[in-house]
């Protein structure tokens, strides 16, 4: 992320090259498509990732087919992480409400 607040997604060869990125960029490492899919897969039986014109949909439903996450973003990787941790956040919410 650059001072100004612009995500910046790097490749592996990016990535690779990490100590010459500039000074002012603060890097966060994403986890590979593979991985972020197992991931979702402990938490959702059903994952739809989708492509639309310059976007990626990750769409998650539960076990009785009700969504329970859809995200677009510009990656897979990213719109897989944003999914997965919106459930993880949702069930940590459910976990900590009284009954």
């Amino acid at each position: 992320m650059t001072r100004d607040g612009t995500l910046s997604i790097l490749d592996e060869d990016q990535a690779a090259r990490g100590s010459t990125l500039t000074s002012d960029r603060a890097v966060c490492w994403l986890p590979r498509l593979d991985q972020l899919l197992a991931l979702l897969n402990a938490v959702s039986p059903h994952t739809v990732l989708d492509c639309y014109q310059g976007d990626f949909a990750c769409i998650c439903f539960d076990e009785v087919s009700r969504r329970i996450a859809d995200v677009v973003a510009e990656t897979p990787e990213l719109a897989c992480l944003q999914a997965y941790l919106f459930i993880r956040a949702e069930l940590a919410a459910q976990e900590s409400q009284p009954e």
